[in-house]
């Protein structure tokens, strides 16, 4: 599989991030990259498990030279580079001072899931298998973690979010029928994304804004 995708990169140099999707390798080096300049919120969703991924896109094995990596839902089309501009940050709103933190100014959501925290996995794969997803999750927490920091020069704000067991494809897999509706998760996480504040950056929380510990 390697062979045939390259894995997602991500570099950090000052104040410039680069997020490389993973891309056929036959991908023409001259491809027209797409910048944002600038990004007042951007969401990252939530990938997929294998057996749910489109079938170019599966990984059949997992052991430790070839993790399987969950595909970016169809539904989301990711540019092959996002680019925060090196310059300064997106200005604040007028009512609010320089020192302002929020998604109205400069916002990356991603959306991970309570089985990313490894203080309260107590079921290892579970019942469904999950290692990969598992794994998944926990490395965007940390990727999330550490570009907090990285980026809290320029303010921009970084969270990360569980939106629950929601009633959707992946959601109601094993048999079971999820504990909430689609409407129900995403209404709750609107309002917390957009109570964000400094002091949530870095953070990992339910849907409530409950912190989740890592």
């Amino acid at each position: 599989m390697a062979a045939e995708r390259s894995f997602n990169k991500l570099f950090l140099k000052g104040r410039r991030l680069v997020i490389r999707w993973g891309q056929p390798q036959a991908q023409k080096a001259g491809e027209e990259q797409r910048s944002i300049n600038p990004v007042p919120s951007l969401p990252n969703p939530c990938p997929v498990p294998d057996d749910l991924a489109p079938s170019s896109s599966k990984r059949q094995r997992v052991d430790p030279l070839n993790i399987p990596l969950p595909p970016v839902p169809p539904t989301f089309v990711p540019p092959t580079k996002l680019v925060v501009p090196p310059s300064r940050p997106p200005p604040a709103s007028s009512n609010t001072s320089d020192d302002h933190w929020g998604v109205d100014r400069a916002a990356i959501v991603n959306i991970s899931s309570f089985w990313a925290s490894i203080r309260c996995n107590e079921d290892g794969s579970g019942e469904l298998g999950s290692l990969a997803y598992k794994i998944s999750k926990a490395a965007l927490n940390q990727l999330g973690k550490t570009m907090s920091i990285d980026l809290e020069e320029d303010k921009i704000l970084i969270a990360q979010f569980c939106p629950g067991w929601v009633q959707t494809e992946m959601g109601n897999m094993g048999g079971r029928t999820a504990d909430i509706t689609v409407e129900e998760s995403a209404s709750a996480l609107v309002k917390s994304i957009a109570n964000l504040k400094k002091e949530n950056n870095g953070g990992y929380y339910t849907r409530y804004l409950k912190p989740i510990p890592y």
